[in-house]
């Protein structure tokens, strides 16, 4: 079982940093000539919640800038899905190519003769 210490500070350093980078975010926009950029308080609603507030800003401004929400949206669902891939599939696959298999004695056969 993990040390719950572990888990309480897992748990606070992305509740402490999300604010704090949102807040970031924010007065850098501010900087930049953003009139109105999105509210910080976005993040309370969590990551994706304040990137749709953030890209609906930007591109009202830019045209531009629905990159960081796509690869947040990106990030949310392809890394779990291809984890999920190699942990359920790959085994299965290595496992036509164990040292008892005849996928490999008929490799080998090939490479020695």
């Amino acid at each position: 079982m993990p040390h719950i210490g572990l888990l309480i500070v897992g748990a606070l350093v992305p509740a402490l940093w999300m604010p704090a980078t949102a807040v970031q975010d924010r007065k850098s926009l501010i900087e930049l000539g953003f009139r109105m950029p999105a509210s910080s308080w976005w993040i309370l609603l969590g990551p994706l919640a304040y990137m749709i507030a953030l890209t609906v800003k930007v591109v009202q401004v830019t045209e531009k800038g629905r990159a960081p929400l796509v690869l947040l949206l990106v990030n949310t669902i392809a890394v779990p899905v291809v984890v999920f891939a190699a942990v359920h599939f790959l085994p299965n696959v290595m496992g036509q190519f164990s040292p008892d298999s005849s996928a490999t004695r008929l490799v080998w056969s090939a490479a020695t003769n």
